[in-house]
């Protein structure tokens, strides 16, 4: 049998797709990604080709190694399959490898959903050829993006400093803008109710007023009416008649399973993991094989799992706990032929596979698995008693129990000992005591309570991600990097795990909206990503998309190019020479100046912490630190000329009394991020050598020290051991950070 070759995307995929087929067959190589990116050439450097709409592409200098050693590959085989993943990029890296790689158009390509030998064997069987319809959806998108990315960047860091917008991540960035003022807007209101307690069996149960003289009741905004009908009733015969005993059967449904959005949410809320961390783990778990793909829109089940899923149900538990498929709310533009996140196999629990996982792995596996398989039980069953009490006034309240009947899905994560990721924390069903009508009870005490209304709570990463999701911007693929050029960009900050605009970010959507506001229009991006799904449903052509857009947006960016700059003002006037003072931008950020500059050269930093420099006396200000882990960055206004700075995690530096032999100013002790103390000068740049840490052990390639260090990367273990001889030598050890 002749061998076979086939090309995925990513290397940790390679080893379990040959030991499935048998390396005697098939040899699995991998392109790493993309090997090809819009070149910055043409006009405005757009990489696009303004007539036909296409894009101008280019081998990724950082592939260029990879794809020498493919081209040598190639030429050894005759069965070439092209397997990178099932979606329009995946689609797109297929295409831009055929050409690159000098295949034939008629080049085969596979498409399996999760890495198992029958799926694998028969996307094999069901081979295709390039989907041209989802890589012009794909190129429809790029070349989209960089039209808006390049031209309108350029505009906002021209006109308002701030460095980028993009079609989907300034659409997102308004959402979280509006949220921002919502907050801000908010004032407070207060309402009363009022709560009863009796007592029942040696026990106190809480009624709650329904109707107040005869009429149904709701919170009131003046509580002196309901302060005195508890003064009323408290002192009179404090009697309550049970005037009715209703039940009811309630259930609580299993959850579908897990998309994109929601897995990130779960995983948000249980393990406090970003959006970005969440696919990271779950792409190595559908790389090793234990999941499906990963970047999904559509809740629905294959067969062969349902079927293989409900016997293990129905073995397990029995066959009272076999539920009914979920078909889930359909999301607007889900692909409906990709299938939820998934286990490739029900009878890998997570038990069963704990040892094969890193801690993070095992959890994200532990909550997909569960959600999958509870997606397809029987719903907890509750009876709801609600008992109804009337007083002498013609006030009615209610006491509420609720009873689990059976346990339905709940059984299943029991046994298991599963994470719970229901959106609400309930208190545990309480079981009323036997009332029957007419019982007479007296009253123990009673309340007045204050209910405050709340702000709309701020957007963290996974409701973001909802909220993105609901409106229609963006796709799966999308999500999480969206999210990270926001921060990256300093748009938004996170601050208690919640979203925060920046004052850039506020004035980037306030500029959009003005002159663009089609653009930071979630209604309007929900409407591309249907043009671009029209695409690649063959419905619409890509390059009468392309022209019609770029033939309205373009004038407009080149009207607004010619347009002067409107000051912005602070709101205050100069205390030196009275003029206005307006917000002025240098290549260090932005700063406070005169509007009669020249004439005034009076200014003001940003970002000051209030407090003076205890070296020089001018004011401190403070900076967001590069890594979370290193925190805020506080340091002397008077830089470079005063340095006296410290990092707001590993608190302030002490002054010695010792002055600096160079230049006679104060020395500074600080530490650096191993903890290791440095002794500086707080004018000039003398430095104490750094207390060195202990060296491990020896190098084995050179014979040096081997010293712990951190990396600055987000990596599983940022913690490694490297070489005192480095660059010479690279030797590196990681090290578990646990």
């Amino acid at each position: 049998m002749e061998k076979s070759l086939i090309i995925v995307e990513s290397p940790n995929k390679c080893a379990t797709i040959e030991r499935y087929l048998g390396q005697d067959a098939f040899t699995v190589v991998a392109s790493k990604g993309h090997i090809t990116e819009l070149a910055t050439v043409g006009k405005f450097g757009l990489g696009v080709n303004l007539e036909t709409f296409q894009g101008i592409h280019i081998v990724d200098p950082k592939k260029a190694e990879i794809v020498k050693q493919l081209k040598k590959t190639v030429k050894n085989y005759q069965n070439i399959y092209l397997a990178t993943d099932p979606d329009r990029e995946g689609e797109a890296i297929s295409y831009h490898l055929m050409q690159e790689l000098s295949l034939d158009r008629n080049t085969p390509r596979i498409v399996f959903h999760e890495i198992t030998r029958d799926a694998i064997m028969m996307a094999i069987e069901e081979k295709r050829t390039i989907d041209m319809d989802l890589v012009n959806s794909q190129e429809a998108r790029r070349v989209l993006d960089r039209l808006i990315g390049f031209r309108l960047s350029k505009l906002l860091e021209a006109k308002t400093h701030t460095p980028s917008a993009g079609r989907v991540q300034s659409a997102t960035l308004k959402i979280v803008t509006d949220r921002e003022k919502e907050i801000r807007a908010f004032q407070k209101q207060f309402s009363y109710s009022l709560e009863l307690k009796i007592r029942v069996n040696d026990q106190i149960y809480v009624l709650k007023i329904t109707k107040f003289k005869g009429k149904a009741f709701k919170n009131l905004e003046q509580n002196q009416l309901l302060k005195d009908l508890l003064t009323t009733l408290l002192s009179g015969t404090k009697k309550l008649i049970v005037s009715s005993i209703k039940t009811r059967s309630v259930d609580e449904e299993s959850k579908p399973p897990f998309i994109t959005s929601t897995l990130q949410k779960s995983a948000s809320k249980l393990f406090g993991f970003s959006p970005e961390k969440t696919q990271s783990i779950a792409q190595k778990l559908f790389e090793k094989g234990y999941i499906t793909y990963i970047r999904t829109d559509s809740t629905n089940l294959s067969q062969d799992f349902v079927r293989r899923a409900t016997s293990y149900i129905e073995q397990r538990f029995g066959k009272e706990y076999l539920g009914k498929v979920k078909i889930g709310a359909k999301v607007k533009g889900a692909q409906e032929a990709h299938e939820a996140i998934r286990p490739t196999a029900n009878h890998q629990n997570p038990t069963s596979v704990k040892t094969s996982l890193s801690s993070e792995e095992y959890k994200i596996y532990t909550i997909i698995y569960s959600r999958a398989i509870q997606s397809l039980m029987k719903p907890i069953k509750y009876l709801v008693t609600t008992v109804t009490f009337n007083d002498e006034f013609q006030n009615e309240y209610v006491l509420e129990g609720k009873e689990m009947t059976f346990d339905g899905y709940h059984r299943h994560r029991q046994e298991e000992k599963l994470y719970d990721d229901r959106d609400t924390e309930e208190k545990q069903p309480h079981q009323l005591p036997a009332f029957k009508q007419n019982d007479t009870f007296y009253l123990e005490s009673g309340e007045v309570v204050e209910h405050v209304s709340k702000p709309p709570a701020a957007f963290t990463e996974a409701s973001l991600i909802e909220a993105m999701e609901k409106a229609g911007i963006g796709r799966p693929s999308t999500y999480a990097t969206t999210l990270k050029t926001l921060k990256q960009r300093k748009y938004v900050v996170v601050k208690d795990k919640k979203l925060v605009p920046t004052s850039e970010g506020e004035t980037n959507v306030a500029y959009l909206e003005a002159n663009f506001p089609n653009l930071v229009d979630s209604k309007y991006t929900s409407k591309m990503e249907d043009e671009l799904d029209g695409i690649a449903e063959g419905k619409l052509d890509r390059k009468e998309l392309l022209k019609d857009f770029w033939e309205r947006f373009e004038p407009r960016i080149q009207e607004k190019f010619k347009e002067q700059v409107t000051a912005q003002y602070v709101g205050r006037t100069c205390p030196k020479c009275g003029g206005e003072l307006v917000y002025k931008y240098s290549k260090n950020g932005k700063f406070i100046g005169c509007s009669n500059y020249p004439t005034c050269d009076y200014v003001e930093a940003l970002n000051l912490t209030g407090e003076p420099c205890p070296v020089c006396g001018k004011s401190l200000k403070k900076k967001e630190g590069k890594y979370k882990k290193s925190g805020d960055f506080v340091y002397c206004s008077g830089y470079p000329h005063c340095r006296y700075s410290y990092n707001t995690k590993d608190g302030k530096p002490v002054i010695l009394e010792t002055k600096c032999p160079e230049c006679g100013h104060v020395l500074l002790e600080k530490k650096d991020y191993l903890g290791n103390k440095t002794i500086s000068c707080s004018a000039c740049q003398y430095e104490v050598g750094k207390v060195k840490p202990t060296p491990v052990k020896k190098c084995p390639e050179c014979g040096g020290d081997l010293y712990l260090k951190v990396s600055t990367k987000k990596t599983p273990s940022r913690k490694f051991l490297g070489c005192s001889n480095f660059p010479k030598c690279r030797h590196i050890e990681p090290i578990d950070d646990k």
